[in-house]
C-alpha cells in the first residue's frame, strides 16, 4: 500500500523549564486517510534544536497499533513490534549495559531471547534460548564477545534433553 501521508502536524506546549527555555511539543502525523500514522513528544531547546523523548507510537492505516519506541533525548531505549491482530512480534530493551531482544510466535509465545550484558571491560556476555511454538524450551547457547562457550543444550518438544556439546573457544570439545 502505498503511504501517502498528509502531514498534520499539531504542537502543544506541555512544559517548560524556566531556566533554559526548553520545552517539549507533542508532534503527530496522519495517514491521507485520517488515521494517525504516529505521535511523540520532542524536547525543544531554546536554540531551536529538538530532540525525541519518551514513548513514540507509530499506528497502521486501520488506526491498530504497529510499534511502539522509547526515547531518552534522541536515545535510543527500546522499542515493541505488533501485529495487524494487535499481537506483540518483537520486542528489544536497553539499560545499564542489559540488551534484552525478544521474538514471539503468532500464538503469543516467546519465540526467541536474547540477553546480552556488557561489563565493565567491555566484554559482551550474551545467552540465547529458544522456544517451541508450545512454550517448551528448545536451544540454549551461551557466547563471550561473539564467541560461543560453555554448554549447548538442546531439548526436544516435550522438555527432555537430548543433546549436549561443550564449547570452549568457540570449538566443540565435547558432545
Amino acid at each position: 500500500m502505498r503511504l501517502a501521508l498528509s502531514i498534520c502536524i499539531t504542537f502543544f506546549l506541555l512544559a517548560c523549564n524556566n531556566s533554559s527555555d526548553n520545552h517539549e511539543e507533542k508532534y503527530f502525523l496522519n495517514y491521507e486517510n485520517g488515521e494517525k500514522y504516529c505521535e511523540g513528544i520532542y524536547l525543544v531547546y531554546s536554540d531551536g534544536g529538538k530532540t525525541k523523548i519518551g514513548q513514540w507510537r507509530y499506528y497502521f492505516p486501520n488506526g491498530d497499533l504497529k510499534s511502539l519506541v522509547e526515547y531518552n533525548e534522541d536515545y535510543f531505549l527500546g522499542y515493541k513490534y505488533y501485529d495487524e491482530g494487535g499481537i506483540l512480534i518483537e520486542s528489544f530493551s536497553q539499560k545499564e549495559g542489559v540488551e534484552l531482544y525478544s521474538d514471539f510466535y503468532e500464538n503469543g509465545n516467546l519465540k526467541k531471547e536474547i540477553v546480552v550484558i556488557i561489563n565493565d571491560d567491555g566484554v559482551e556476555n550474551k545467552t540465547e534460548k529458544e522456544y517451541y511454538s508450545n512454550g517448551e524450551l528448545m536451544v540454549l547457547k551461551e557466547y563471550e564477545d561473539d564467541i560461543q562457550i560453555n554448554k549447548e543444550k538442546i531439548w526436544n518438544k516435550f522438555g527432555k534433553l537430548v543433546l549436549e556439546l561443550q564449547y570452549e573457544s568457540g570449538e566443540i570439545i565435547k558432545k
